[in-house]
């Protein structure tokens, strides 16, 4: 993460005092400790919780690298935000179609290019508050943009200038939410203070879901799950204290016993002043590579008032065009590796029905094979993403093997027709 290094090396330094084993007292040449060489293999093979060797440590019954202890969060914390803050919530994410923040991906080009496919909302990529205690706003008079930029002195104290953050008011003012990653309210109210983001972003996302082992070890992301009181503490300080700028948390789903962990949380979120909610339907520990389970969604949507926004599998605008006919059309759909994977799916997210999108297709069969598509959208099981394993939703299966693909699937297959029709009909 190129916005995250200030911050590793704190994390490094810190871990080294006191009983961390650190190499400051051992002799050049001597054998590292024991403690030395389980904290490498640590972070080798733990680099995130849901990771392979992660998952296969967890299986073994081995400690894993980082242990996160559960803190409630008590009642401590409670905060109303202010009806300006609360209507700028329900414009951003009501509903809404939004990009997800990612980080390496969710930079000024991808943010341009999704709004002007259609989406509502964009977010930054995740930058921690150390990193934006340091920035510079700039404004770039060439590009017609404000640049966020860090100034380090080189050799022969030349000044090298790097690009930490560039938002393009033209096109993503009011729309614009910044993500931060932080384990502590007062040094990240600080730094939207501070780094002038305040000035641009329409609203303050906290990172509390990413599984990464640099964001666990510092307290950030994922571990806020466990400690809650830390949590409900960040929400409340920023809330308390921006007035009109509403203050969001994407979350995870939490292990545990069912939803009950989950709804909670939320609730805590809520408490303190959060004014919207974004959920990946996945826990910590689960791979990208299953299934996120939406059979939560309805109950997740009624655990608080505040607008919830439902993150995982968007991936095609059939997933997104199911979900709007299946579930309340106030939740907001938060889209990430389908907008990587087509980012032009943002104008299809707000049809209504499978006849809207299949007008994309000319031909005779072309509209029921997408239409199909929409009625049905599955993993390859031949079932709706409501069934479970005890009851079926979906209703009756076709044999037909459209109602199984996705929509992007079916456009390939008709264009494989087409162009293997026009060559036998040219003789090549």
């Amino acid at each position: 993460m190129e916005g995250e290094a200030p911050a590793t090396k704190r994390i490094c330094r810190e871990s080294t005092d006191g009983n961390g084993g650190g190499s400051g007292d051992a002799a050049v040449g001597s054998k590292p400790t024991a403690t030395n060489k389980e904290n490498r293999s640590n972070k080798k093979s733990s680099k995130s919780l849901n990771s392979k060797k992660a998952r296969q440590k967890r299986r073994k019954g081995e400690k894993p690298a980082v242990v996160l202890k559960f803190v409630p969060a008590g009642d401590t914390f409670q905060y109303t935000p202010t009806p300006a803050a609360l209507a700028t919530a329900k414009r951003l994410y009501e509903g809404k179609c939004m990009l997800a923040p990612m980080v390496r991906a969710g930079t000024t080009p991808l943010r341009i290019l999704a709004l002007r496919y259609g989406a509502d909302t964009v977010f930054s990529e995740e930058i921690i508050d150390y990193k934006m205690m340091n920035v510079k706003r700039v404004e770039n008079a060439e590009l017609k943009t404000v640049d966020y930029v860090v100034e380090k002195k080189a050799k022969k104290n030349k000044l090298i200038k790097s690009l930490i953050l560039r938002v393009d008011p033209a096109v993503e003012k009011g729309r614009f939410v910044f993500q931060m990653g932080t384990s502590n309210g007062k040094r990240a109210l600080q730094a939207l203070r501070k780094s002038g983001i305040l000035q641009d972003a329409a609203a303050i996302d906290i990172n509390m879901g990413c599984p990464k082992h640099f964001s666990v070890q510092g307290g950030m992301g994922a571990a806020l799950l466990a400690n809650q009181r830390n949590a409900a503490e960040i929400v409340h300080t920023l809330a308390s204290n921006l007035g009109d700028v509403p203050v969001s948390a994407k979350i995870r789903l939490l292990s545990g016993d069912g939803l009950h962990p989950t709804v909670e949380f939320m609730r805590v979120l809520e408490r303190a002043g959060a004014s919207a909610i974004a959920i990946h339907l996945r826990t910590a520990e689960t791979p990208s590579e299953r299934a996120a389970n939406w059979t939560c969604i309805r109950t997740l949507s009624e655990a608080v008032q505040v607008p919830v926004t439902i993150n995982g599998d968007f991936m095609t605008p059939s997933d997104i065009a199911f979900f709007r006919t299946e579930f309340d059309r106030r939740l907001g759909v938060m889209v990430a590796r389908g907008a990587l994977k087509n980012c032009s799916l943002f104008k299809w997210s707000h049809v209504k029905h499978g006849s809207d999108v299949a007008e994309i297709f000319d031909g005779s069969q072309a509209p029921s094979a997408a239409s199909r598509a929409l009625q049905v959208s599955s993993r390859g099981s031949g079932h709706g993403r409501l069934c479970t394993k005890e009851v079926c939703k979906c209703g009756e299966v076709q044999d037909d093997p459209h109602c199984t693909e996705p929509l992007d699937s079916v456009i390939r297959r008709l264009l494989v027709r087409f162009v293997t029709q026009w060559h036998h009909l040219n003789g090549s």
